[in-house]
């Protein structure tokens, strides 16, 4: 090409750089409102793949099987119970999470969308991640950031793949409805220290109202208020005792509200915080947070492996190494001081600092979490906008200093906010494709755990997941194997919880070889589950234990009723009623149907009458499904009334149960009305 020609490109390259220069200068809401609209566009192309997903994981027992949900009289119970009360029927706090909010937001799509589409709970989900960008983008250009660099910022933002946890399963919600109210809230302070409109301030506190309700993290937010009037508000030294004092003042509502939380939390849960079987000591946290906050650091700024689960282990004194702590220690201490630095001069890196390091401090308490679950992409969503704020920025003036260094040019800071939207526009292609990529593995369960059992190999819960979702997917053989792997490698030794998983998986086999007619291999597994008997358990180790042991009884009688031998598979029911007094009508219940299939429908109605005054003490489907059976029972011999009184008794007793056997039964039980009310 001669020097002409190249001249010319170089010419109509320039020229093309300054028109986008020039058009992003634009004065008017327009330009704002054209780079959203293709943020949306971009958004819902690297999410539409999500849109027919399945419920997954935690979604099939917080949505399906949540009486709460699904309910509109027990509306009351969202806002006084832990999210996870439904499953003893509201009787006891199951966790530490309180989140009315969330509980409700699950309620509001229920009722727009029904349970039989996902696509619908799936799209307010991706509303909300844009909903989170739109007032990202806001702040920002309240904050005076230029709107290439606020684009390029927010660009990142939405297509990360950090973010698929968050914005592709349902059940992850409570980061975004947590994320919108607290950009929501810094937006309005921003605006009151600027204008001194108290009602934009009252809004602010009643944002901070919903996110705390949404997620507990959001408790810190008071501290970013104390910062944000601190760093941004008057002129006045910013160590001064007034500025202080004022900064203080502002803050105090925010306070006040995290109390008046915290106060309620202790009420509704019993407890600020539970103590978990896996407690680990203090100087173990601590060797393992430089191992957590790398692997964030690496996680936001490398997303190059990613699922839902990761190889990270708490670390302890006996299996410290030069790798998993020393050199881990060292890239920390660098990673933070290089971001330390970076913001040491700018107040929009520092407020991205503080988001990044308030919003993440939860996931430092490596407690609260599963041994093999201590970290999860989900925790990074709101601290990835704020590390953001540092990175591209900073990249911002890399750009600059080269372009000094190479060209010369004399360009305007606009300028070079547009050279750094372009080579964020460049990495946001292969960004994009890890997170369309990622999106296929919450699309089901069997797909996600087969991507967790690929991202951590040694982790006994994602296998035994993959068996789980396996056989209910038909594929047998491949759940058998992964429950081979997961009882090989496990021994049933040591604290339960440890071996807890085990259990399941030794009755997952035996289901296996129940289908598969091999009922000896069956009896071998379930033998080892009662077998069991675990020193200092919990109280919640103990339900577990029983809970183990009632199915494994259960399906040991079954293979028993599977060779017509009814007499043994009573046996050993009456043995796991005189083992378990606390589930006396749900054995019973099966006792009672065991007897009936061998033709004793006598002494099958004597059981289930001998345990009505039970029905409302113990909160599992069978002894509910006692009035059901009683009811048919009466209707055979010739006892209409009673008929129809255990069985309208049986519809309201087993409303909040959805699996399949109730809606089986609570089905029969409408017909069989419906033939007595015509009769």
């Amino acid at each position: 090409m001669s020097q002409k020609s190249q001249a010319n490109t170089k010419k109509e390259s320039n020229g093309s750089f300054q028109r986008l220069s020039i058009w992003f200068e634009q004065p008017g809401r327009e330009v704002d409102a054209v780079i959203l609209i293709l943020l949306a566009v971009v958004t819902f192309i690297v999410f539409a793949n999500v849109l027919n997903g399945d419920f997954v994981y935690d979604d099939t027992r917080q949505i399906l099987q949540n009486p709460i949900v699904r309910d509109s009289d027990q509306f009351w119970a969202a806002l006084t119970t832990d999210v996870w009360a439904f499953k003893t029927g509201g009787a006891e706090t199951v966790s530490d999470y309180w989140r009315p909010f969330f509980v409700i937001w699950l309620v509001i799509n229920e009722r727009l969308f029904g349970l039989e589409n996902t696509a619908g709970w799936h799209l307010t989900n991706v509303l909300l991640h844009f909903g989170t960008a739109v007032l990202a983008y806001l702040l920002l250009r309240k904050l005076k950031i230029n709107r290439p660099l606020t684009t390029a910022i927010v660009l990142i933002f939405l297509v990360h793949p950090t973010h698929v946890e968050t914005v592709s399963w349902i059940s992850g919600s409570p980061d975004l409805l947590m994320a919108v109210p607290i950009l929501g809230a810094c937006l309005l302070l921003f605006d009151h220290i600027q204008t001194a409109d108290l009602k934009k301030y009252a809004a602010a506190v009643l944002l901070f109202i919903l996110a705390i309700l949404s997620k507990e993290a959001a408790v810190l937010f008071p501290l970013l208020v104390f910062l944000i009037y601190l760093f941004w508000s008057g002129d006045k030294p910013l160590l001064s005792r007034a500025k202080l004092v004022s900064a203080g003042q502002y803050t105090l509502p925010f306070i006040v509200v995290a109390l008046l939380y915290l106060a309620a939390r202790v009420a509704i849960l019993g407890q600020l915080f539970s103590v978990r079987p896996w407690q680990q000591p203090l100087g173990n946290v601590l060797l393992t947070l430089p191992s957590v906050i790398v692997f964030y650091l690496r996680q936001a700024l490398f997303p190059i492996r990613i699922g839902p689960s990761y190889p990270l282990r708490v670390i302890d004194p006996t299996n410290l190494t030069l790798q998993n702590f020393w050199l881990t220690l060292i890239i920390m201490l660098v990673a933070l001081a290089a971001l330390f630095w970076l913001a040491r001069r700018s107040a929009v890196k520092q407020l991205g600092l503080a988001l990044f390091f308030l919003f993440l401090l939860p996931a430092f308490n490596i407690n609260a979490f599963h041994p093999e679950q201590i970290v999860h992409d989900r925790y990074l969503y709101l601290p990835l906008l704020g590390l953001l704020f540092i990175v591209i920025l900073s990249l911002n003036g890399a750009v600059q200093w080269l372009d000094s260094r190479l060209d010369g040019r004399n360009r305007t800071g606009l300028q070079f906010g547009v050279l750094t939207l372009l080579v964020t526009a460049v990495l946001t292609i292969p960004l994009s494709i890890q997170t369309i990529r990622y999106n296929t593995a919450w699309k089901s369960d069997l797909a996600l755990w087969a991507w967790g059992v690929k991202t951590d190999p040694d982790s006994i819960l994602s296998t035994y997941q993959y068996g789980y979702y396996s056989f209910r997917a038909g594929k047998v053989d491949q759940a058998k194997r992964a429950m081979d792997s997961v009882i090989a490698r496990q021994p049933l030794s040591g604290p339960y919880y440890t071996y807890l998983q085990l259990v399941e998986a030794h009755l997952e086999r035996a289901d296996i070889a129940i289908q598969q007619g091999n009922l000896t291999a069956a009896r071998d597994d379930l033998t080892v589950v009662l077998n069991l008997s675990p020193a200092n358990l919990s109280e919640g180790d103990r339900e577990n234990l029983a809970a183990q042991q009632r199915r494994a009884i259960e399906r040991l009688a079954l293979t028993y009723i599977q060779e017509n031998d009814y007499e043994t598979a009573v046996a050993v029911l009456e043995d796991g009623r005189e083992r378990l007094p606390q589930l006396t009508c749900t054995f019973t219940t099966n006792i009672a149907i065991s007897l009936y299939l061998s033709g004793q429908k006598e002494r099958a109605l004597t059981e289930l009458e001998s345990v009505q005054d039970r029905v409302d003490l113990e909160y599992t489907p069978q002894c509910k499904m006692s009035l059901f059976y009683l009811g048919q029972l009466y209707l055979e011999a010739g006892k209409t009334a009673e008929a129809r009184s255990k069985l309208t008794a049986f519809l309201a007793a087993s409303e909040p149960f959805f699996d399949s056997q109730t809606a089986n039964l609570q089905n029969q039980a409408r017909q069989l009305l419906a033939q007595l009310s015509g009769n």
